[in-house]
C-alpha cells in the first residue's frame, strides 16, 4: 500500500498546483464574504491556499476508473479507495501547508476550499460511480491499518520521503510575501490577521494583549531595548558608511560619531533579536490561541524588525545629528554578517526599507485598514524612552568638531529635502554650504563683535583679567571673546521670536546649531589669533584664554548636563581643529562645479576653510583683522604698555615654561632699579642740559618772567633729557629688557615729575602749575621731535624697537604689575626714588637729591626773579593759599603797606649809630680809604658803614620765614636789598647834586667806593651773620645781596619795580631824610674842613702870630706893670660840649674824625717832638667849646684865649704834619661870608 499511497500522493501534489486555475473561482472571499486583495498578504495567502486545496479537491474528484478485467477488477472499490486515500494524503498535506505558513493565518483559505468540495465533486465526479466526499473535519489521527499502522504517522513520514515534493506543491504558500517577505509590511499583514483570528478562540487572552504594554509585542522590545544598552559594541562594520568615498579614494567614507553610536545600537538590537538557542533554533508549529506567539522565531523576527523600524524611525526623527546612513549601515552590516538567512523558513532577513514601514496598511476587522505602526501604539512610549535615552548619546557631542561634525551634514540634508526656510529643495556643493550656510553667521558675529568690544567695557566676566587694567591687552581679549560667547549665546532658531520659543519650521533649531557651531569654532579660531599676534607684544597666557571660556560660560550658560537641546549650548574653549573633518553622504552633496564654484572638491577641513575667512586677504571678514589690532594695541594705554612689557619681559626669561600670568614686581624689581639709578645721574646732571636748548623755547611762555621762563627751561632741559635718555635704552645683549626698561623708566620719569610737582606747590620763579607747564612741553616738544625728525625715529627704517614715545602720563597709578594689589607700580616706583634720594642725599654721592635738583630748578638767577619770587610767594601767604584774583599775579599796590614797612624798617636801622659801629669790621681798611683823599676818606667810609649796617639788617631780618615750601630769600630780605640798592643809587644821585651847594653836603663828598665796598663785603657779613650760609649763597635762604644785579624791566605784575622803587624815595619825607643823612652822617662840613684851604699857610701864619703873642706878652706887663702869669692847659669845669651836643645831636650820626698828619719832605729839617700834655685838647675840643658858647650866645670870645688856644693846639697839632694834599683839592675860590654857614649849624640834622 506505501507504494499506492506515494503514487496517489504525487499525482495530488501535482494536481493541487495544476488545478488552480480550474478552482479559483471558488477561492474569492472568505468565509464572511469579505474578498480577498492581492494588495492584501493575509488574503493573497489564504487565496493561494484555498486554491491549492481546492486544486487537491479537484484532483480527488477527477478520479475515475473504468472497469478492466486485467487491472480493476473492481473499479467501484478502486476509485473510492483512490479518492479515500488522496484526501488522507491531502488533509495532511493541508496540516504541513499551515506548518509551513509560519505567518500567514491561511485557515481562512482552507475551510472555504473544503467548503466548495461538494460543488467541486458535484462537479467532477460524474461517471456515475461512487465518489468520496473529502471533509475536513474528518480526523484520522488514531486511525491504524494492519498491525496498529498509525495513518497520520505514515502519511507524515510519506510527506517527508516525498519531501522535494511536498516543498514544491506548497511553495506558493511558503514563499507568499506574506510568509518569505521581502516586504515587512507583507508579513505584517499576514501576522495580524493570525493574531486578529487566535483572539476569536477561546483562551485567546495572549492574543488578546498581543499589541498591547502587556503583551508579547512589549516583552520583546524589552529585550531588544535591553540588549541595545547593554550590549552595544563598537562594530567595525559601522565605522565607515558605505553612502561616501573615503580619505585617499578608498571606499566608505568615516562615519560621523553620531552616525557610528546610531549603527552601534541597531546592530546590538538586530543581534538580539536574531539569536538562536535551542528553543527557538527552528519554528515552531503555530500556536493555540493559549500559546505565545513569538516563539515562532519567524513571527519574533518579523514583530521585532517592526520594532526596529519604529525605533530607528524614531530616532531619525528626533536626532539632532543626521543619523540615516548609521541606521542603513546597521540593517545592512547584520544581514551581511548573517548570511544564512535567506527568507527561508527558518530566518526571515530584516532590511531597512522605510516605505515599508511608512506606508503598511494592514487589515483589522474585515476590510478596515489602519497603518501598520499603529499597533505598536502601546508601546510606542516605551520605544520613545529608549530612543530618547540613546539619542543622548548618539548626539552627545563633548569636543566642537563634534558639533559642526553634526550640524553641517544636517544642513545638507534640510537643504535636500526642503527642510530648510528658503531652500529650494535642491542639492547644495560645498561652496554653498561655506558661502551661504557659514560665512553671514561669521560675519555677523564679528561685526557684533568689534562695535560692541568697543563699548561693553564693564563685563563682569572680564573684571578679573588685565590685573585691574580695563585697557590691558588682556581684558580687551576677553570682552572680545566675551561678546563673541554672548553672540552666541543669543544666537535664535531662525524664524523663532526673542526669546526662541517660537519656532517656524522643527529644522530652524539645525541651522541654530550650525550657526553655534561654526561660531564658536571661529571664535576659538579667533582666540587662537589673539593668543599669537600678542606673543610678541604682551603674552597671553593660553591657561588665560581658556579662563576667559570658563568664567564667563560659568556666569552666562546655565548647567544642562542632562538636557541634550540645542539650547544647550556651552561653548568652549578648544585651540587645535586640524583633525576636523566634515563627512556628508554623497547623495545630500552636489558635485558638479558652477562659475560660481570653481572648486568644490576637498572641501571637509573646518580649519582650513574657517581660516580663508579669518585670515585669507581675498574673503576675510575685515572686522576679524580690525579687532585684533585693536585687542593688541596698546598705544591709548601707558599701564598696557608696563604690563605688556614686564610680562614679555618675564615670559622670555623663564622660556619655554614661563607664564605671562606668573610675572610679579618682585621679578623685574632689580631690572627696575638698576635703570632707575642710571637714569637719575643722567637727569640730574647740568651737563646733560645744554643740548636741549632748542627743545625748551616755548612761545606760550612769553607771558611769563624771565625767571619763569628761565626755570621752565631748565626744568624743560631736565626732562628732555631723560627722554633722550629713555629713547636710547637699547640693551643689543638683553633684547627682552628693553621694552620693559623703558616703560619702567617712562613711569620712573612721570613720577619723578610728580614728585616734583607737589614739592613745587609753592615754589618760585616756578610753583607746581608752572613747573607742570615746563613738564609737559618738553615731553611733547620732544616727543614730536621723535616723530617728525628728518628723518624721523619712529620711521621703519629704524626698526620696531627704535622708537618708543614717553608721554606725560597721569593715569597709570593704580596699574599693577601682575595680580597681587600690592603690585602697584606707582607704589613700587615711588619706594624706589625715595631709596635712590636717601642714597643721593649721603656725603659720598654726586648725584643730587630730588630737593637739590628742584633748587637747581628754582634758583634765582637774576635779582629780578628774586623780587618777584619773595612778593609772589609772600602775596600768597596773606592770602592763605587762595588762588591770585582772575588768575593774575600780584600787584605792587596791593602790597605797597608792606613794602613801605620794609623800607622804613630798613631805614630806620642804618640811621643808628651803634648799628654803624657793629658794621665796623667790614669798613676797617685804612689803606683802602687813604686812597680816596683828606675828606674822600672819611665820607666813603661813612657811606660804608651806613651800607654795611643795611646789609646786615637784611641778612638778619625775616629770613625765620624760611619754612614749608617757600623756597628762596624772605620777602623782608629781598625787598630790603631792592631797597638798599635803590638807596644806595638815589643817595649817590643826590650827593652829586647837593655837594654842588645849597646844602650842607661838603663839596668833596664821595660815596660811590664806600658803597661799593659795603656791597663788596655781603658775602662775608652773609657767612657772619647767617651760619646756615657758611657753605656760600644756595639761591635760596642764603643769597647774596649785590649791588650790580640790576632790576631795570622787572615787573610785578603791571608794576615796573624799579619805578616803583624810585617813586618811594622821591617823595619829600624821604628825599629830606636822605639830604640829613648825607648832611650830618655822609658828608657833614665840619670846622676843619673850614680850614683845610689855608693849611698850606699855617707854618708861616702860625708863626707870625706867635711872634706877636710872646712880644706882647714880654713888652706888655713891662709897660704896664701888669701882673704875669701863665695860664695852664686846664679842663673847662662841667660837661663837656661833646656832651652837650650828644644829648641833642642824633646819636646814630658818625663822628668818628682822624686827622692825618701832613708828612714833611725828608729835605724838610727835623725839631724835636714835644712830648704831650697832660689834658692836651684836640681841635675837635675846642670846635666843641666854640659850639657851647655859641650856643649860649656868647658869641664875644676872649680873643686873648681863643688865639693862645689857636696857636697852642696848632703848634702841637697833627695838622702841622705834612701832608701831600693834591692841589686840585685846595678850594681856591673865595667864599663870600654870606654863603657860609654858621658854625651853630655845622652839626645840626
Amino acid at each position: 500500500m506505501k507504494t499506492d499511497f506515494g503514487g496517489l500522493l504525487s499525482l495530488l501534489l501535482t494536481g493541487m498546483k495544476a488545478n488552480r486555475s480550474s478552482v479559483a473561482h471558488h477561492c474569492k472571499q472568505d468565509t464572511n464574504s469579505q474578498v480577498w486583495s492581492d494588495n492584501d498578504a493575509h488574503g493573497s495567502a489564504n487565496k493561494t491556499a484555498c486554491e491549492l486545496v481546492a486544486g487537491g479537491l479537484y484532483r480527488i474528484s477527477t478520479i475515475l476508473d473504468t472497469y478492466n478485467a486485467i487491472s480493476e477488477k473492481t473499479p467501484y472499490d478502486n476509485q473510492e479507495f483512490k479518492q479515500f486515500v488522496s484526501c488522507l494524503a491531502l488533509k495532511a498535506i493541508v496540516q504541513k501547508m499551515k506548518d509551513e505558513s509560519h505567518i500567514c493565518n491561511i485557515d481562512e483559505g482552507i475551510k472555504v476550499a473544503f467548503g466548495a468540495a461538494s460543488q467541486i465533486k458535484k462537479d467532477h465526479c460524474n461517471n456515475g460511480k461512487p465518489c468520496f466526499l473529502c471533509k475536513l473535519d474528518d480526523s484520522y489521527d488514531s486511525c491504524n491499518i494492519g498491525n496498529n499502522s498509525n495513518v497520520k504517522t505514515n502519511l507524515e513520514n510519506l510527506l517527508k520521503t516525498k519531501g522535494s515534493e511536498v516543498n514544491n506543491a506548497l511553495k506558493d504558500i511558503t514563499e507568499t510575501p506574506g510568509n518569505a517577505g521581502p516586504s515587512l509590511c507583507d508579513r505584517l499583514q499576514c501576522l495580524s490577521s493570525r493574531v486578529e483570528a487566535l483572539k476569536g478562540q477561546p483562551n485567546s487572552t495572549n492574543a488578546k494583549e498581543f499589541w498591547t504594554d502587556k503583551g508579547e509585542v512589549a516583552d520583546l522590545w524589552n529585550t531588544l531595548s535591553t540588549a541595545m544598552k547593554t550590549n552595544r559594541s563598537d562594530e567595525d562594520k559601522c565605522k565607515t558608511m558605505d553612502d561616501g568615498t573615503g580619505a585617499s579614494g578608498t571606499s566608505g567614507r568615516t562615519a560621523t560619531d553620531p552616525e557610528k553610536k546610531a549603527c552601534n545600537y541597531l546592530h546590538a538590537g538586530l543581534k538580539e533579536l536574531y539569536k538562536t538557542n535551542g528553543a527557538m533554533a527552528t519554528p515552531s508549529p503555530s500556536p493555540s490561541a493559549n500559546g505565545k506567539l513569538l516563539d515562532n522565531p519567524l513571527l519574533r523576527q518579523t514583530v521585532g524588525c517592526l520594532l526596529l523600524h519604529a525605533y530607528a524611525k524614531k530616532m531619525k526623527e528626533k536626532s539632532t545629528c543626521v543619523i540615516d546612513s548609521g541606521i542603513v549601515k546597521a540593517f545592512k552590516a547584520f544581514d551581511d554578517n548573517n548570511a544564512s538567512c535567506t527568507n527561508n523558513g527558518s530566518c526571515i532577513k530584516c532590511e531597512w526599507k522605510e516605505t515599508d514601514y511608512d506606508n503598511c496598511q494592514i487589515t483589522t476587522n474585515g476590510n478596515s485598514k489602519e497603518p501598520a505602526k499603529n499597533k505598536l501604539d502601546q508601546v510606542k512610549n516605551k520605544i520613545d524612552t529608549t530612543a530618547k535615552d540613546n539619542l543622548k548619546k548618539i548626539n552627545h557631542m563633548d569636543k566642537l568638531c563634534d558639533y559642526i561634525k553634526c550640524a553641517a551634514p544636517k544642513w545638507f540634508y534640510n537643504q535636500k529635502n526642503n527642510k530648510q526656510a528658503a531652500s529650494s529643495g535642491t542639492t547644495k556643493s560645498w561652496c554653498e554650504f561655506w558661502n551661504e550656510g557659514v560665512k553671514p553667521t561669521l560675519e555677523n558675529m564679528f561685526k557684533e563683535i568689534e562695535v560692541k568690544g568697543k563699548t561693553n567695557t564693564n563685563y563682569v566676566t572680564c573684571q578679573g583679567f588685565g590685573d585691574g587694567n580695563p585697557h590691558s591687552v588682556e581684558r580687551k581679549a576677553c570682552i572680545h571673546i566675551a561678546e563673541g560667547l554672548n553672540y552666541i549665546k543669543n544666537i535664535k532658531p531662525k524664524g523663532s521670536g526673542a526669546s526662541g520659543s517660537t519656532i517656524t519650521s522643527p529644522n530652524d533649531k539645525d541651522k541654530q546649531l550650525l550657526d553655534r557651531a561654526v561660531a564658536c569654532i571661529a571664535l576659538n579660531m579667533y582666540a587662537d589669533q589673539i593668543r599669537e599676534k600678542s606673543k610678541n607684544k604682551c603674552p597671553i597666557d593660553e591657561k588665560r584664554i581658556e579662563k576667559m571660556f570658563e568664567v564667563w560660560n560659568k556666569i552666562n550658560n546655565y548647567p544642562c548636563p542632562t538636557s541634550g537641546g540645542n539650547n544647550c549650548f556651552e561653548c568652549k574653549r578648544k585651540e587645535n581643529f586640524n583633525g576636523c573633518h566634515l563627512s556628508v553622504a554623497d547623495a545630500l552633496v552636489e558635485k558638479n562645479q558652477s562659475a560660481s564654484c570653481s572648486s568644490n572638491d576637498n572641501r571637509e577641513n573646518v580649519k582650513t576653510e574657517l581660516n580663508k575667512f579669518l585670515n585669507d586677504k581675498s574673503k576675510s571678514i575685515p572686522q576679524v583683522k580690525d579687532t585684533l589690532s585693536t585687542i593688541t594695541n596698546m598705544s591709548n594705554s601707558f599701564c598696557t604698555k608696563m604690563q605688556c612689557a614686564a610680562k614679555q619681559y618675564y615670559v622670555k626669561k623663564n622660556s619655554p615654561n614661563g607664564k605671562s600670568t606668573d610675572v610679579k614686581w618682585e621679578e623685574i624689581n632689580d631690572v627696575v632699579k638698576d635703570e632707575l639709578t642710571k637714569l637719575i645721574g643722567h637727569i640730574t646732571n647740568h651737563g646733560n642740559w645744554d643740548s636741549f636748548s632748542t627743545h625748551c623755547n616755548d612761545p606760550k611762555w612769553n607771558n611769563d618772567t624771565k625767571g619763569e621762563i628761565t626755570a621752565k627751561q631748565k626744568a624743560c632741559k631736565l626732562f628732555a633729557s631723560g627722554l633722550k635718555y629713555i629713547s636710547q635704552i637699547n640693551d643689543d645683549q638683553q633684547k627682552d629688557t628693553v621694552p620693559l626698561k623703558r616703560t619702567m623708566m617712562c613711569a620712573a620719569l612721570n613720577l619723578y615729575a610728580d614728585q616734583l610737582t607737589n614739592k613745587s606747590t609753592e615754589q618760585c620763579p616756578l610753583d607746581g602749575t608752572k613747573l607742570e607747564q615746563a613738564i609737559k612741553y618738553a615731553f611733547e616738544q620732544y616727543n614730536a621731535t621723535m616723530r617728525n625728525g628728518t628723518p624721523s625715529q619712529c620711521s621703519a627704517v629704524n626698526g620696531p624697537n627704535s622708537c618708543f614715545i614717553c608721554n606725560r602720563e597721569d593715569k597709570f597709578h593704580n596699574c599693577q604689575i601682575g595680580s597681587k594689589a600690592t603690585d602697584k607700580v606707582k607704589d613700587n616706583m615711588d619706594n624706589l626714588l625715595d631709596k635712590e634720594d636717601q642714597i643721593n642725599s649721603q656725603p659720598k654721592s654726586n648725584t643730587p637729591t630730588m630737593e637739590q635738583t628742584l633748587d637747581k630748578i628754582n634758583s634765582k638767577d637774576t635779582f629780578c626773579t628774586q623780587v618777584q619770587c619773595a612778593i609772589k610767594q609772600h602775596y600768597a601767604k596773606k592770602i592763605k593759599g587762595k588762588t591770585f584774583p582772575n588768575g593774575t599775579r600780584p600787584s605792587w599796590g596791593e602790597m605797597k603797606s608792606e613794602i613801605e614797612r620794609v623800607l622804613t624798617d630798613l631805614l630806620n636801622y642804618m640811621e643808628k649809630s651803634h648799628n654803624q659801629s657793629d658794621a665796623i669790621e667790614y669798613c676797617n681798611d685804612e689803606v683802602k680809604w687813604s686812597k680816596f683823599g683828606h675828606k674822600g676818606k672819611h665820607t666813603n667810609k661813612a657811606a660804608c658803614l651806613l651800607f654795611a649796617s643795611g646789609l646786615k639788617h637784611i641778612y638778619t631780618h625775616g629770613n625765620d620765614h624760611q619754612t614749608g615750601q617757600f623756597k628762596g630769600p624772605s620777602f623782608e630780605q629781598t625787598m630790603g636789598c631792592l631797597f638798599l640798592k635803590e638807596y644806595a643809587k638815589q643817595l649817590q644821585k643826590m650827593a652829586e647834586t647837593k655837594k654842588k651847594g645849597q646844602s650842607w653836603v661838603h663839596p668833596l663828598c664821595d660815596i660811590d667806593k664806600g658803597i661799593n665796598h659795603a656791597f663788596d663785603k655781603s658775602g662775608d657779613i652773609m657767612k657772619n651773620v647767617l651760619t646756615e650760609c657758611n657753605n656760600g649763597t644756595d639761591g635760596i635762604s642764603c643769597f647774596q645781596c649785590k649791588l650790580n644785579e640790576g632790576y631795570d624791566n622787572c615787573k610785578i605784575g603791571d608794576d615796573d619795580v624799579g619805578n616803583k622803587a624810585k617813586d618811594l624815595f622821591e617823595g619829600e619825607s624821604k628825599q629830606n631824610q636822605m639830604e640829613k643823612t648825607l648832611e650830618n652822617t655822609v658828608c657833614p662840613i665840619l670846622l676843619t674842613d673850614l680850614l683845610t684851604p689855608f693849611v698850606p699857610l699855617a707854618p708861616v701864619s702860625i708863626g707870625l702870630s706867635a711872634m706877636a703873642y710872646y712880644l706882647w706878652k714880654y713888652f706888655g706887663p713891662l709897660g704896664k706893670g701888669g701882673q704875669r702869669f701863665r695860664r695852664s692847659p686846664a679842663e673847662i669845669p662841667g660837661p663837656s660840649v661833646q656832651e652837650q651836643v650828644f644829648d641833642h645831636v642824633q646819636q646814630d650820626s658818625s663822628h668818628e674824625y682822624r686827622l692825618v698828619k701832613e708828612r714833611k719832605p725828608r729835605s724838610a729839617p727835623t725839631r724835636t717832638k714835644r712830648s704831650g700834655r697832660v689834658n692836651r685838647r684836640t681841635i675837635i675840643e675846642i670846635h666843641f667849646e666854640v659850639l657851647d658858647e655859641c650856643q649860649k650866645g656868647d658869641t664875644q670870645l676872649n680873643q686873648k684865649d681863643f688865639l693862645e688856644l689857636l696857636v697852642q693846639e696848632f703848634m702841637g697839632s697833627e695838622l702841622m704834619e705834612e701832608e701831600q694834599v693834591p692841589k686840585e683839592e685846595v678850594l681856591m675860590e673865595s667864599v663870600p661870608m654870606e654863603r657860609v654857614p654858621s658854625l651853630g649849624s655845622v652839626f645840626m640834622v
